[in-house]
């Protein structure tokens, strides 16, 4: 039976043996728990970010390394270190002080004595043997166990267990993934499943070509994994390159777009976004096609007596204006070798339905054999419309601005026909030959000018046309832009009485041709037609008695015109008494001066008025056969008369009485000095008088033609009265 302290140690040694479990325990568990936060955090790091082999390589080093690190520090150095009985009695005293250091003294007086040290002569057997039976007492009922605190090595061991097996689970569900990843992380080349894919939009083969110059626009679609950014990498010929932000345009389409402003030269670029990298493209810049220079040759219609465009000058410039019907042949040279050409005519009509028209540009070589030269025709149809150029070079190319030029189509007007007598209604007789007088003008030539008439006050009366012809037109040939048409309406011919109306109209025709062009009938006749007019017819007498009437007024006219005369003529004299001499005027003097020289002024413009209703009234007296050579003789001295008082209406130079003494009152409204104005305002009043003098002329010579007209009508009724007795008298 061994001695009580085996006992005590036997226990002890229990208790080393259960702390070296531990210590291996949580050393296991670390090192397994660093595996799996090892395992996981490089399977998330590459399967995000697709590491390089060399990453994952120092990755794995690293992993190793430490994991040597924690096997030495947590497994194998706590289970090297040697656990001594008086530590463990000790933390045993600690944990359980009633043992009151019976525990300790027992182990190292026992270990004294077996050891036959220098202090045993100094030791009772006895007692020592008492010291340990009494420790091994009162310690039998103490678990020594309960130094030891496993809470936080079952803490560490439950991670580990949890680690590990989330990691086994992922691995045996995504079997394919941890295979890869095993593979990947000792170096290998297996890729990871794709969960996003790249592709660029509008190339062919990983190849685009641009226009130089133009904006370049790189858009990338993402489809499965939408990332939330993408990256550009670029590099052009000429060296430069670099790396920019894709912008996100629609994350929901996965639609990313990068824009090279002008590009000028070639270059190639990549697009990285999510797990996915696209191909290398190349973009390739090329001169686009354009018409250097535009020149077109104009074959107009042949109405229109235009000459057409000469081949060897034709007209610069691509914006047409030509005559409607005109046929344009268009020419251009472009700067590139051209595959294609369009033609498209487009009309600047809000009519929907209007249809723009494409024909194919015939290709010609140029001067070097390549085909630069373009060439169409169209015809001019409408007023305002634009032809486009649509252009397809060889490289692949097509311009890249619109190639448009506006066609101005030059409407054919109607004639133009201006009245110029009569221009108002009038009163005829039945006897009456009246001259008509007309101006006709036309933009390429006049075809033919009309006389339209009727008896719109009889029932079954129809439309009578003259068409005029070398007898009443100047030049005498038709197709002039100009005509000057002359014609006697002899209205006894019109088979007309008394009471009726004559209403009366011109028209005239261009010779403006039907032309059929691909697009319809662009052009024809143009017939232009005056507003009517009419001729109220009446007998002799009665028009007699209206252009008696007539002068009568033109009489009183005159009478009071003369008397106005009369009267500024005093108020100059006044005038010049008043301000001969004064040097300068005041306000109100030269207020007085003005208002002289106005009403001199306004006194011509009445006679010019008069002179004009003279005139017609001599004109129709004369048309009508009621005046005869003498009474008009008298009417035509009252206008030569009147002619000297007022301005030349045909020659403006030609200065008549009356300006010439509201000029001399200007000037001396003007003058500076005292004897300047006096002499001014002289001859003012000698005109003056002259003006009276006429006026008083013209009047005795309108007393004489009313006597003589009387007279004349008098022996016309007599005429008449005695023609219709002799029509009474019965023949024996």
């Amino acid at each position: 039976m061994g001695s009580p302290l085996d006992r005590i140690t036997l226990r002890l040694n229990n208790v080393k043996r259960s702390v070296k479990r531990l210590f291996i325990i949580d050393g296991i568990s670390r090192l397994l728990m660093f595996i799996g936060l090892f395992l996981a955090a490089t399977f998330l790091l590459d399967w995000s970010l697709d590491l390089p082999k060399e990453i994952r390589i120092i990755f794995l080093f690293a992993g190793v390394v430490v994991l040597i690190l924690i096997l030495v520090r947590y497994v194998v150095y706590p289970t090297t270190v040697k656990i001594t009985d008086d530590d463990l009695a000790i933390m045993i005293e600690e944990k359980h002080p009633q043992l009151e250091e019976g525990l300790i003294s027992a182990i190292q007086l026992s270990r004294e004595v077996a050891s036959d040290g220098k202090y045993n002569c100094f030791n009772s057997p006895t007692l020592i043997g008492a010291v340990v039976d009494s420790a091994t007492q009162s310690s039998e009922n103490i678990n020594f166990d309960s130094i030891i605190v496993r809470r936080n090595v079952f803490n560490i061991s439950c991670i580990a267990i949890f680690i590990i097996f989330t990691f086994i689970a992922f691995a045996s569900y995504c079997n394919n993934y941890s295979a890869i990843y095993f593979s990947r992380l000792i170096g290998g080349g297996t890729k990871w499943p794709q969960q996003t894919y790249l592709s660029i939009e509008d190339f062919k083969e990983q190849k685009k070509i641009v226009a130089k110059g133009d904006d370049l626009i790189i858009t990338a679609i993402a489809k499965g994994k939408i990332p939330k950014r993408a990256s550009i990498y670029y590099k052009f010929d000429t060296g430069e390159n670099g790396k920019d932000s894709m912008k996100a345009i629609n994350l929901i389409e996965g639609r990313f777009e990068y824009v090279f402003p002008k590009v000028m030269g070639p270059l190639n670029f990549h697009v990285e976004g999510g797990d996915d990298v696209t191909a290398i493209h190349y973009v390739y810049t090329l001169t686009p096609p354009t018409v250097e220079n535009i020149t077109y040759l104009l074959g107009y219609p042949k109405y229109t007596g235009l000459t057409n465009t000469s081949p060897d000058k034709p007209e610069e410039g691509g914006n047409i204006r030509a005559p409607i019907g005109t046929k344009v042949a268009i020419k251009g040279l472009c700067n590139e070798e051209i595959e294609s050409a369009q033609l498209t005519i487009s009309t600047n009509s809000k009519d929907s339905s209007t249809d723009d028209k494409t024909t194919t540009m015939k290709l010609f070589p140029d001067a070097n054999g390549k085909d630069k030269i373009i060439s169409g025709e169209f015809y001019v149809v409408n007023m305002s419309s634009e032809y486009t150029i649509t252009l397809k070079a060889k490289n692949g190319l097509s311009n890249r601005d619109p190639i448009r030029y506006t066609i101005k189509g030059v409407v054919d007007n109607g004639p133009m026909i201006s009245v110029k007598d009569p221009t108002t209604d009038e009163y005829l007789t039945d006897i009456a030959v009246r001259p008509l007088a007309i101006e006709t003008a036309d933009d390429y030539g006049i075809l033919e000018i009309a006389l339209s008439r009727k008896v719109i006050s009889q029932t079954n009366a129809t439309e009578q046309v003259t068409v005029f012809g070398s007898q009443e037109n100047t030049p005498l040939e038709y197709g002039g832009k100009f005509i000057k048409t002359k014609y006697a309406l002899d209205v006894s011919k019109l088979n007309v009485k008394q009471g009726d109306v004559v209403e009366y109209y011109y028209r005239a025709t261009d010779n403006a041709e039907r032309i059929q062009t691909d697009e319809g009938s662009a052009v024809e006749h143009n017939v232009t037609k005056t507003k009517s007019y009419r001729f109220w017819i009446v007998s002799v007498s009665e028009l007699e008695k209206r252009l008696a009437a007539d002068i009568e007024s033109i009489k009183n006219e005159l009478r009071i015109q003369k008397k106005n005369e009369e009267f500024l003529r005093q108020r100059v004299i006044n005038i010049g008494r008043k301000y001969g001499k004064v040097d300068e005027f005041t306000q109100e003097q030269r207020a007085e001066v003005k208002s002289t020289e106005l009403d001199q002024n306004q006194i011509g413009q009445k006679l010019e008025g008069m002179v004009r209703k003279i005139d017609i009234v001599l004109k129709q007296g004369v048309y009508n056969k009621i005046f005869d050579e003498k009474s008009s003789q008298k009417l035509e001295g009252v206008k030569s008369i009147l002619s000297e008082i007022i301005d030349s209406p045909a020659d403006r130079s030609k200065v008549g009485k009356s300006s010439a003494a509201s000029m001399l009152i200007s000037s001396a409204y003007k003058s500076k000095n005292g004897g300047e104005r006096a002499d001014t305002i002289g001859r003012a009043e000698r005109i003056q008088d002259d003006i009276v003098l006429d006026l008083t002329s013209a009047l005795a010579l309108l007393e004489e033609w009313a006597t003589y007209q009387e007279v004349v009508r008098i022996t016309r009724e007599i005429l008449e009265a005695q023609k219709n007795v002799n029509k009474g008298i019965k023949p024996e």
